[in-house]
């Protein structure tokens, strides 16, 4: 870890922690750290003058795009197994007990209540809510918990433990789970009302657009992207999403 880094959060009686968004910047952005170059912003100030801009620090959206160093794709890891303990799993509520010490005195260990998924558990079922009035956009959202925001995807061994993970819901005999999504709904609108050729040609055609955008940041023909592996084109497809596609002019950049 840099000197000057460590040095500053501790004279400002700060843990280095890479729970703390601040760190993280402080390792990933600045001279003294890796010095890499943000490309996405917190919410509260992507709008702001360049020099009042903050660097998102999130795992989903931004991190993946300097997966490459190893650094970075550690951090990635450690914020997603974070999230997933502390999120997805929990521990339950735990009683009063008492406690025997190796020196033999007893203590009271006091009650706790229940952490991560487990406080939404009734007689062994999660009852999550769906609202369609929360959204501006009159999407429906999904609370306690957030039943559209369970993780689906990981790399390396974050893709087994979220295959682990979503084994845990299982379906009442007699019932199945279903889950479904508009596909690409938003870009099938825009499509349709800016009238783009490119957009309208990708989708009579069943091409895939975000993996289209994919190749084009790689720099490879479509071709070429589908033949990589299939972790690297899922990940890159995945980055691909967040990447704004279009010129002022209505064009889109792989025209």
């Amino acid at each position: 870890m840099p000197r000057a880094i460590k040095r500053k959060h501790l004279e400002a009686g700060k843990e280095l922690k890479f729970s703390r968004p601040d760190f993280v910047r402080d390792i990933l952005f600045t001279p003294e750290g890796l010095g890499l170059t943000p490309k996405l912003y917190t919410k509260s100030t992507q709008n702001l003058p360049d020099d009042k801009k903050v660097a998102s620090t999130s795992a989903k959206d931004h991190l993946p795009y300097f997966e490459d160093e190893p650094l970075v794709a550690q951090l990635m890891n450690y914020q997603r197994l974070s999230k997933m303990r502390g999120t997805y799993v929990g521990e339950a509520a735990k009683p009063e007990r008492q406690v025997v010490d190796e020196d033999g005195r007893v203590r009271i260990e006091p009650a706790t209540e229940p952490t991560g998924f487990w406080k939404y558990v009734y007689n062994n079922k999660i009852h999550p809510s769906f609202l369609l009035h929360r959204t501006v956009t009159g999407r429906s959202a999904s609370a306690n918990p957030n039943a559209q925001n369970f993780p689906k995807r990981g790399r390396g061994s974050m893709k087994e433990l979220v295959k682990a993970f979503r084994r845990v819901f299982v379906a009442p005999p007699g019932w199945k789970i279903v889950e479904c999504d508009l596909s690409q709904i938003e870009l099938r609108l825009i499509a349709w009302q800016s009238r783009d050729p490119t957009m309208i040609r990708l989708y009579n055609d069943g091409a895939d657009i975000h993996a289209m955008t994919a190749a084009r940041t790689m720099g490879l023909e479509y071709g070429e992207f589908l033949e990589l592996d299939a972790e690297t084109r899922d990940m890159k497809r995945f980055q691909a999403k967040a990447i704004k596609g279009s010129f002022g002019d209505g064009r889109f950049f792989w025209q």
